[in-house]
C-alpha cells in the first residue's frame, strides 16, 4: 500500500497560477501565472520541486496556452498579444514562431509524431506548421486557414498505415504527381468554433463543415480505439460521431449529461470512460463503450466534509487511479480495482484516504511516466510524491504505518496494540521489544514500549540524516550517508521491510547444503507486507482498504486463506507454517522435532528425517500430520505418517493412486482413507474428477448424490450407476424398485429375469406386463424346444406342422432335422429349402448335384464356404454350357488363374474383364501378362495398358498409348508412376519413365500432366515449355514463380509479352519482376523500349516515354551481355533517342513562355536524320502547324499539312484535332476533301482514351518498382 506526501512549491514571485502542464513522459512541470506588475510568465519545476531558474519565460502579455511535445522537453506557449514561442529545454534556447496571429492564442496542439504543431486564435486563424526534432518551425504555415470566428479546441486524428503497400513505391508516384498516395501517409485534424465542427486535411487544404451544435462546444476528444469524436458543449450535452477514413462523420447517439455549471472538468479515465467533475460533491463517470454511467461519491470517507465540492479531476492510467481537487483543500483519490461482476464498475473504485493541501483546489494533474502528481490553488503550487507503507517486526512486536503521520504498534506477547501520531511524515520505521523509532530523513523519533504496564510513550528525537535505522539491544544504528552511527539506546534487533514481494518463500540455510526452499506461496491479496516469522507463524500486514471494507461491513475482495489467523489488532494477520498445521499447540520437543523432519524432508535424507520424528511417540499427533498434509498437499510426508500409523490400507490406496495426474484426486484418496470426507468431496470437485466423486457417493451410501452428479457432470457412468444402484436395492430387498433402476442402466433382460428366476409367476407378471417383444420371445422359447416338437412332428408323420414351425422360428437345429426327414423320404426339393435354412449349405450343394438342380446350385454356392464353392466349380467345369458359372465361382473362390485359364481356354470375353478389374500389383506377374496380351490381341488397348501398369511394365505401357493414341487420364498416369527408391539405378530408371511419359503427355496435348511429370523428373525448364504450350498464363506465373531458375523467368516474361501488356498492369508488372528475377536486363530494356514506343504510338505521352526510355538504359547498362560492343551501340543509341525526346518535351512546356523558340527547336528536330524512329514526324508537324493555326497563318499551316501528307503514310487526324483542320479548310476556302484525307476514324483515334491513361500509369508505375 502507499500514501502521498504533498510538498509545497514556494511561488511567491509568480502571481496567480492559470495552469499546470505537465510532460507525458518526462519528470517536468510547467506553471502558468500571470501579475499585474510583472506579466505573464512560464516556469519549469523537476520532479523535486526545484525550480528551473534558466527555464523562464516572461512577456508583458498573459500566456494563454501550453502545450508540451509528446516525445521531447519542448512546450509551445501561446500568449494574449499572439505572439507563440517555443523553449527546448535539452539545449536550452527559445525558439519564436512566425508572427501568423494578432489576436489571443486559444488553443495549441502538437501531432501524435510531433512534426506538425496547430495554432488558433480569436478571430478565427488557424495555422499548421512543420516543426522539426529541435524546435525549429518553417517559416511559412504549411496550412492556414480562417474561419472568422473564435476557435477553441483542436484534436487530432491518426490515420493508420494501410496493410501490404509499398510504401517507396506510392513515395514515388506521389512524386509523379498521384496525390491518393500521400494521402494514406498525411495527417488530419478537425477543429471546432464555438457553434460548428470543420474537419480540415493537409493534402489538398480542404475545409469542410461536419455539423452544428446548439450551444457553444468546449470540449473536443478522440477515442482512437473506435475511430469515435466525442463533443461536449457548455450545457453539458455529448455527442459521439463515428470518423471515416476521408473524415466524414456520422452521428452515433447524442445525450445531455448531468451536473451543473458551465466549464466542467473531463477527463479520459480509461478506455472509452469519461471523468467529470461539475462543481458537485460527486464525480460523474460515463462508459462510452458499454453505454453505462455512474457517481463516484465522498460519502464512503468520512475524512471529507458532507459540504464538499469536487472542482477538477484528472486521471492516471498506469496507476488506474482518478484524482479530484476539492473546494476544501483536499485531493480525492479512487482506485480501480477488477471486479469479477461485468455490471459492477461503480463498486470497482475505491475512495482512498484524502490528501490536504492549503486554499482551494482550482488545478490538478497527474503526468510523466511515474504519475507524479501537481495541484494548485490560485496562489499555491503542491506536488504530490506516493511512497510506499513501511512496516517492521521483531520479537512478536510488529509496525505497519497507517498514514502519512501515524504507525500502527502491535505486541504479541501481551495482545496489546498502540497507535503513535508523530510530528513529521514518516519514511522509516524500526521496532524492538521495548522500543520503537521512526524518522524521515532528517529527524528520527524514538518511542519506550513498557509491555508490563502496557504503554507507549515518546523518549526524546534528535536530527539526523538518516537513510536507515535499526535498533539492537542498547544501540541504535543509523546510515547517514557513506558512514554508520551508532547512538546508546536500549532496543533489540528490528527490521525495515519494504513492501512484500507477491511471493513469500521460506528456506534452510546451512554451510554443508547452501540454501534449499522449504516451501512458497502466493501472499494474499489482502496483505500489504510480509512482517517476518516466528515458529509456527508468518507474519503480515493487512491492508487498509480491506479493515475499511471490514469495518464498513462490506464484503472483502479477498478471503483470506483457511491457516490464515486473526492478531489482537485487525491490522497484523497471521498464517501458520505449512509443517506445523494442526501443531500450533504442541510442546517445543515435538516442533523441534518436526523442525528437523521438515529440513532432512527438505534437502532429501529420508533417513535423519525418520529418526528425527521418533521422539514423537503419539499416535495421535502423526494422525493429526497425516491430516495436515491433506491441506498441505504433501504426499510424500503423507506416506511416512501412514506408515508409523500402521495404516496399511490407506498406503496402499495411496501408492495405487499415483496414476491419477490431479494431484487434488491423489490428495482426495488419502482424504478418504483418513475419514475426511468433506475435504475428499471438496477437492474432487475442484479437479472435476467426478467419476471419483461418484464412486465415493456410492461407496457412502449417498446414492441421490450420486445419480446427480452422474446425470449433469458424468453422463458416461450414468447407466453404470443405476445398475449399482439396482443391485444395492436388490441386496436389501426392494425389488420393484431394483426393476425400476435396472431398466432405466437397459439391463433388464438379463437382470430382471435372473432376479426372479426363483419366482415364475412374478417374471411372467413382468414379462407379459412389458412390451418388449425380445422378451416375450425369450420367454416363449423357454417354454419351448423347437427342435423337440419337430422331431415329434416328423415321427407323427405331421411334416406340414414340422415346416410351419421351422418357417416360424428358424431355429436351425430343428430346420436340419427337418430335411433329414424330407432326403430320407426322397423329396428333394423341400429338404434343399430347409438345408438352407439351417445354413447346411453342403448337404444342400449334394443333392443338388445328385438330382442337377443347377440353377438353385449356383445361388448355394455362392452362400456357401469356399470348399464348397469349387466344389460347384469343378461340377459346372465337366458340365458343357456351364463354363461361365465355372469361371465365376473360380474367381469368387480366389483361384484367379484356374479361372483365367478356363476363360481363356473358351474366350468368356466378359468374365475376362470382370477378372482383370479384380487383378492388383501383388497378383502373379504371368497372369497379368497373359490378361494384358489378351485384351492387346482382341483390340482393347486401355484395358491392356492398365494391366501393364498394374503389372510394372511402364515401357510398354506408353510404347502402347503412344502407338495407339490410348489417351492418358490423372488415375492412369499415376499408375503409370513408379514409387520412389532409395537405389540410385532404381531411381534414375524412374526419371526416365517420368520423362517418357510427360512425352507422350505432349503428344497428346496432355501439357499440364506433362508439366507434373517434367517436374517431378527434375526437369523444370521442359516441364514449363510443356505449360507454355498450354496457354494458361494464371499457371504459367505461378509455375514461374515457384520455379525460381533463370530461365524459367524468361521464358515466362517472354510469354507474357506475347500476350495484349498494355491493357493489364498486373501482366505488365509480373514481365519486369520476371527479367529482373532472371538476370534478363537486355530483354528488360527492350521490354521498356516497347513501352515507351506504346505510349509514343497510342497515347502520344512522351513524358512517360521518356520515363520508360531511362529505366531501359538504366537496364542495359548494368546488363553483362557477351557483345560489349552491340551494348554500347545500342545503350548509345538508346541515349540519342532519349536526347531528343527530352528535346521535344522540353519544347511543348516552353511553348507557353516563349513559342517561337519551341517552333524553332522542333524544325531543327525536323531536320535530324530518322527523327520518326525517336519522335513522331506527326507529332512535330502537328505542333508546329497547331502554332501557324493559333497565329492566323493559313497558308503556312496548309503548306505544313500538304508536306507532312507526303511524309507519312498515317492518317493525319491521328496528330491533328479535326477542329484545326476544317478551320484551315475554311479560312482558305479550300474543300476538306481536296486536303489531307481525314475520316471518322482517324477522329476516333484522335480522342482521348481513358484506358490509355490507365496504361500509361502502369507503365511507369512498373518502372518506378524496378528502381
Amino acid at each position: 500500500m502507499a500514501v502521498y506526501f504533498d510538498k509545497k512549491i514556494n511561488t511567491t514571485q509568480l502571481g496567480d497560477i492559470s495552469g499546470l502542464y505537465y510532460h507525458n513522459v518526462h519528470p517536468i512541470l510547467a506553471v502558468v501565472s500571470f501579475s499585474n506588475g510583472a506579466g505573464g510568465s512560464v516556469n519549469l519545476y523537476n520532479k523535486s520541486g526545484e525550480a528551473l531558474n534558466h527555464a523562464t519565460v516572461n512577456r508583458s502579455a498573459q500566456c494563454t496556452v501550453a502545450c508540451w511535445q509528446p516525445q521531447n522537453k519542448i512546450i509551445a506557449m501561446g500568449w494574449q498579444n499572439g505572439e507563440v514561442v517555443i523553449w527546448n529545454e535539452g539545449s536550452r534556447e527559445i525558439i519564436d514562431v512566425p508572427k501568423m496571429h494578432n489576436d489571443c492564442i486559444t488553443c495549441l496542439v502538437w501531432s501524435s509524431k510531433a512534426s506538425r504543431l496547430v495554432s488558433t486564435d480569436q478571430a478565427g486563424n488557424v495555422a499548421v506548421w512543420k516543426v522539426n526534432g529541435r524546435g525549429q518551425v518553417q517559416s511559412r504555415p504549411v496550412l492556414q486557414h480562417n474561419f472568422q470566428e473564435h476557435v477553441k479546441e483542436v484534436v487530432f486524428r491518426s490515420v493508420p498505415e494501410k496493410q501490404g503497400v509499398n510504401i517507396a513505391a506510392l513515395a514515388r508516384a506521389a512524386v509523379s504527381g498521384d496525390e491518393s498516395a500521400l494521402d494514406m501517409f498525411s495527417w488530419k485534424e478537425s477543429g471546432t468554433r464555438l457553434s460548428s465542427v470543420y474537419h480540415c486535411h493537409e493534402t489538398n487544404g480542404k475545409t469542410q463543415k461536419c455539423f452544428t451544435t446548439d450551444a457553444a462546444i468546449f470540449k473536443l476528444m478522440m477515442m482512437e480505439s473506435k475511430s469515435i469524436l466525442v463533443t461536449i458543449t457548455v450545457n453539458l450535452t455529448l455527442a459521439q460521431h463515428n470518423v471515416s477514413p476521408s473524415g466524414d462523420l456520422k452521428e452515433i447517439f447524442k445525450v445531455k449529461l448531468s451536473g451543473k455549471g458551465d466549464r466542467p472538468s473531463v477527463c479520459w479515465a480509461g478506455s472509452g470512460v469519461l471523468a467529470t467533475a461539475t462543481g458537485e460533491s460527486v464525480i460523474r463517470v460515463w462508459d462510452l463503450v458499454n453505454s453505462n454511467n455512474y457517481v463516484l461519491s465522498l460519502e464512503s470517507q468520512p475524512a471529507y466534509d458532507k459540504n464538499e465540492l469536487i472542482n477538477c479531476v484528472t486521471y492516471s492510467k498506469d496507476k488506474e487511479t482518478i484524482a479530484a481537487g476539492t473546494n476544501l483543500g483536499n485531493v480525492a483519490m479512487w482506485k480501480h480495482y477488477q471486479s469479477e461482476k461485468s455490471d459492477d464498475d461503480e463498486n470497482c473504485w475505491k475512495l482512498q484516504p484524502p490528501s490536504a493541501i492549503e486554499g482551494m483546489i482550482e488545478h490538478i494533474m497527474f503526468g510523466s511516466s511515474e504519475n507524479l502528481l501537481a495541484a494548485s490553488s490560485i496562489d499555491n503550487l503542491f506536488l504530490l510524491n506516493e511512497q510506499v507503507m513501511k512496516t517492521a517486526f521483531s520479537e512478536n512486536v510488529a509496525a505497519v504505518q497507517l498514514g502519512p503521520q501515524s504507525v500502527s504498534i502491535d505486541c504479541f506477547a501481551t495482545n496489546v496494540h498502540h497507535e503513535i501520531k508523530t510530528s513529521i511524515q514518516v519514511h522509516g520505521v524500526a521496532v524492538g521489544k521495548d522500543s520503537a523509532a521512526v524518522w524521515n530523513g532528517k529527524l528520527v523519533e524514538m518511542y519506550e514500549i513498557n509491555q508490563d504496564q502496557q504503554t507507549l510513550k515518546g523518549i526524546g528525537n534528535w536530527s539526523c540524516e538518516a537513510s536507515k535505522v535499526a535498533v539492537h539491544e542498547q544501540n541504535v544504528y543509523t546510515i547517514e550517508g557513506q558512514k554508520a552511527q551508532v547512538r546508546t539506546m536500549q532496543a533489540i534487533k528490528g527490521n525495515v521491510m519494504q513492501e512484500a514481494e507477491s511471493l513469500v518463500v521460506s528456506l534452510f540455510t546451512t554451510p554443508e547444503h547452501g540454501t534449499m526452499i522449504q516451501d512458497s506461496f502466493n501472499m494474499n491479496k489482502t496483505f500489504s507486507a510480509f512482517l517476518g516469522f516466528e515458529v509456527p507463524y508468518f507474519f503480515f500486514a493487512v491492508k487498509a482498504d480491506e479493515l475499511q471494507s471490514s469495518n464498513t461491513g462490506e464484503k472483502q475482495l479477498t478471503p483470506r486463506p483457511a491457516a490464515v489467523s486473526s492478531s489482537p489488532s485487525q491490522h497484523v494477520a497471521r498464517r501458520t507454517m505449512r509443517d506445523f498445521i494442526g501443531l500450533e499447540q504442541a510442546n517445543k520437543s515435538s516442533r523441534d522435532a518436526m523442525m528437523n523432519f521438515s529440513f532432512y524432508l527438505t534437502i532429501g535424507n529420508m533417513d535423519e528425517a525418520f529418526k528425527s520424528i521418533k521422539l514423537i511417540k503419539s499416535e495421535s499427533v502423526w494422525e493429526n500430520m497425516a491430516k495436515m498434509c491433506v491441506k498441505s498437499r504433501r504426499l510424500d510426508v503423507a506416506s511416512v505418517c501412514l506408515g508409523n500409523m500402521g495404516h496399511a490400507r490407506g498406503a496402499k490406496a495411496l501408492r495405487e493412486a499415483s496414476k491419477y495426474q490431479e494431484l487434488d484426486a491423489r490428495v482426495a484418496v488419502l482424504a478418504i482413507q483418513l475419514g475426511l470426507l468433506d475435504d475428499a468431496e471438496r477437492l474432487l470437485k475442484s479437479c472435476k474428477r467426478y467419476d471419483l466423486l461418484n464412486e465415493l457417493y456410492q461407496a457412502n451410501g449417498q446414492w441421490d448424490k450420486a445419480i446427480a452428479v452422474a446425470e449433469s457432470n458424468d453422463r458416461i457412468h450414468l447407466r453404470s450407476c443405476h445398475y449399482n444402484y439396482a443391485k444395492h436395492l436388490e441386496e436389501k430387498g426392494d425389488l420393484n424398485s431394483a426393476i425400476s433402476y435396472f431398466e432405466r442402466s437397459d439391463t433388464q433382460k438379463f437382470e430382471v429375469p435372473r432376479m426372479l428366476f426363483d419366482e415364475p409367476q412374478d417374471l411372467e407378471k413382468y414379462i407379459l406386463k412389458s412390451k418388449d417383444r425380445s422378451l416375450r420371445k425369450w420367454w416363449a422359447q423357454y417354454l419351448e424346444n423347437f427342435l423337440s416338437l419337430v422331431r415329434v412332428y416328423c415321427y407323427c408323420g405331421n411334416l406340414d406342422k414340422a415346416a410351419e414351425i421351422c418357417n416360424d422360428t428358424g431355429d436351425r437345429a430343428a430346420c436340419y432335422q427337418l430335411a433329414r426327414t424330407y432326403e430320407n423320404q426322397d423329396q428333394p426339393k423341400e429338404s434343399i429349402h430347409f438345408y438352407t435354412r439351417a445354413q447346411a449349405y453342403g448337404n444342400a450343394i449334394r443333392l443338388c448335384r445328385e438330382h442337377e438342380m443347377d440353377d438353385q446350385l449356383m445361388n448355394l454356392a455362392l452362400l456357401g464356404k469356399t470348399e464348397d464353392m469349387l466344389e460347384a466349380a469343378k461340377y459346372y467345369e465337366k458340365k458343357p454350357g456351364c463354363q461361365d458359372k465355372a469361371v465365376m465361382l473360380y474367381h469368387k473362390s480366389g483361384s484367379f488363374s484356374k479361372a483365367l485359364d478356363l476363360a481363356f481356354e473358351t474366350k468368356q470375353f466378359g468374365a475376362l474383364q470382370v477378372i482383370s478389374e479384380s487383378l492388383t500389383s501383388n497378383t502373379d506377374p504371368e497372369v497379368l501378362k497373359r490378361c494384358a496380351q489378351f485384351f492387346l490381341d482382341n483390340g482393347q488397348f486401355d484395358r491392356a495398358v492398365d494391366l501393364l501398369a498394374i503389372g510394372k511394365k511402364y515401357i510398354d505401357a506408353l510404347k502402347l498409348c503412344n502407338d495407339q493414341n490410348v489417351m492418358l487420364t490423372e488415375e492412369l498416369v499415376e499408375k503409370l508412376t513408379p514409387e520412389k527408391s532409395d537405389d540410385k539405378d532404381s531411381e534414375s530408371d524412374r526419371m526416365r519413365i517420368l520423362e517418357a511419359i510427360a512425352t507422350v503427355c505432349m503428344n497428346q496435348r496432355q501439357y499440364h500432366l506433362a508439366t507434373k511429370k517434367y517436374t517431378q523428373a527434375g526437369n523444370r525448364i521442359k516441364g514449363m515449355k510443356a505449360l507454355l504450350k498450354s496457354g494458361d498464363t494464371e499457371k504459367i506465373t505461378f509455375y514461374a514463380g515457384v520455379s525460381r531458375q533463370k530461365e524459367i523467368y524468361v521464358m515466362a516474361a517472354n510469354y507474357l509479352q506475347s500476350l495484349d501488356w498494355t491493357k493489364n498492369p498486373k501482366v505488365m508488372k509480373d514481365i519486369i519482376s520476371f527479367y529482373t528475377k532472371g538476370r534478363a536486363l537486355d530483354s528488360l530494356a527492350s521490354f521498356y523500349e516497347s513501352c515507351a514506343q506504346a505510349e509514343i504510338d497510342e497515347y502520344q505521352n512522351y513524358e512517360k516515354a521518356l520515363g520508360a526510355l531511362g529505366e531501359a538504359a538504366k537496364s542495359i547498362s548494368n546488363a553483362k551481355m557477351s557483345n560489349t560492343t552491340l551494348q554500347e551501340e545500342r545503350l548509345a543509341a538508346l541515349k540519342h533517342k532519349i536526347t531528343l525526346i527530352k528535346k521535344f518535351v522540353n519544347a511543348k512546356r516552353s511553348y507557353e513562355d516563349s513559342p517561337e523558340e519551341a517552333i524553332k527547336l522542333c524544325q531543327i528536330l525536323l531536320e535530324e536524320p530518322d527523327i520518326d524512329s525517336s519522335v513522331r514526324l506527326g507529332n512535330l508537324y502537328g505542333f508546329i502547324i497547331e502554332h501557324f493555326h493559333r497565329k492566323g497563318n493559313f497558308n503556312m499551316a496548309y503548306n505544313l499539312l500538304q508536306e507532312l501528307r507526303s511524309k507519312t503514310s498515317v492518317s493525319i487526324g491521328h496528330y491533328i484535332s479535326m477542329a484545326t483542320l476544317e478551320s484551315i479548310h475554311q479560312h482558305l476556302n479550300i474543300p476538306l476533301g481536296r486536303g489531307p484525307a481525314v475520316d471518322n476514324k482517324s477522329v476516333d483515334q484522335f480522342q482521348e482514351d481513358d484506358e490509355g491513361d490507365i496504361v500509361g500509369e502502369a507503365i511507369e508505375e512498373e518502372v518506378d518498382d524496378f528502381d
